[in-house]
């Protein structure tokens, strides 16, 4: 996308998707963003950006169309993330090709997975790179990010959870726990008001059909088929053999830093984010910073009751993004200070 008026060249943006059939909007069905029409959040970025004088790439994931369509199976389930960030770089190689934009001012902004990505091609063209944006970032690989929480869910539903001790989950002993991520929304259900009953387990869950979890017989099981499954993919593989993101940031010395961060998201939560920005200091990164949005799930919008809904970035997320990459004193600092 690029801006409608004004002389270029143009500040450059490179926008990097996260996990999962992503097109370039990286959109999402209305039963994910709790709104009619789903939700396109790197659209928004793009057209926000484009009215304010950027230049703005971005791209399906490889084996996905539109409206994140799946077009080839075999192709998205074999993208392990050193593919993606191969991707990536030949799109980064796009942008840098375009006489609109300004080699000197590229800026990549990378969600979930693409904020894994995003470090790394940093890491390797540095002499590319003036601004990196990390949204909805993990700390960890994502491979031991889903091993810790499986872990902690398992650890939770048995001393905290499980109220009366009896060794089963309920309902009611688990919608008030986001983190668990052991229901999904009921569609059937006509309640709005009910929270109750617009949930049910996550399917495979409850093996007997009772509408109650065992956690030794049902829960654990159930997490234990999902680690195996893990196990065998080949892009939660790719995962557990890179070095995790907080070590990856040590590299980026000259580049300025903003981490954006939901702080009701159950993806990959605060702490992750903190710890980010806890290395930066220690490093004494001269240009990174943090900013948090009480109440804001993994895509920047409002988190209400036991499931993450992925709906529209709110507007004044974009705001602070675009505040942050236009603040004079970034360049004039670097110039006089």
């Amino acid at each position: 996308m690029l801006p409608t008026v004004g002389d270029g060249p143009f500040p450059g943006v490179l926008l990097i998707p996260g996990s999962g059939a992503a097109d370039m909007d990286e959109y999402l069905p209305p039963e994910l963003a709790g709104v009619e029409n789903g939700s396109r959040p790197f659209w928004q970025i793009a057209d926000y950006l484009s009215e304010r004088g950027f230049v703005v790439l971005r791209y399906d994931k490889r084996g996905v169309g539109e409206n994140s369509t799946v077009i080839d199976a075999n192709l998205l389930g074999n993208a392990t993330v050193h593919k993606l960030q191969n991707d990536a770089a030949e799109a980064l190689k796009v942008l840098l090709e375009q006489p609109e934009v300004d080699r000197n001012d590229v800026t990549l902004i990378g969600h979930s997975e693409g904020a894994v990505i995003v470090p790394r091609i940093t890491s390797k063209q540095p002499q590319d790179i003036k601004n990196v944006v990390l949204m909805g970032a993990s700390s960890q690989t994502l491979y031991d990010l889903v091993i810790e929480k499986t872990n902690r869910t398992i650890l939770l539903a048995r001393n905290y959870w499980d109220y009366d001790k009896d060794g089963r989950l309920s309902l009611e002993e688990v919608i008030i726990h986001p983190e668990g991520r052991l229901t999904v929304l009921n569609a059937s259900s006509p309640s709005t008001d009910n929270l109750l009953r617009q949930q049910q387990w996550y399917p495979g869950i409850d093996t007997d059909n009772d509408n109650m979890i065992d956690i030794d017989n049902e829960l654990i099981p159930f997490a234990s088929t999902l680690l195996s499954q893990i196990e065998s993919d080949p892009w939660y593989q790719s995962h557990k053999h890179i070095q995790p993101t907080i070590e990856i940031i040590e590299n980026l010395g000259t580049q300025n830093i903003l981490i954006l961060q939901g702080e009701k998201d159950i993806q990959t939560n605060i702490e992750q984010a903190l710890l980010l920005e806890q290395k930066l200091t220690e490093l004494k990164h001269p240009d990174h910073t943090l900013i948090t949005y009480p109440g804001l799930g993994h895509t920047f919008y409002p988190a209400e009751g036991p499931n993450e809904l992925l709906g529209p970035i709110q507007d004044y997320v974009l705001t602070d993004l675009h505040a942050w990459l236009k603040d004079p004193y970034r360049d004039s600092c670097k110039l006089n200070c």
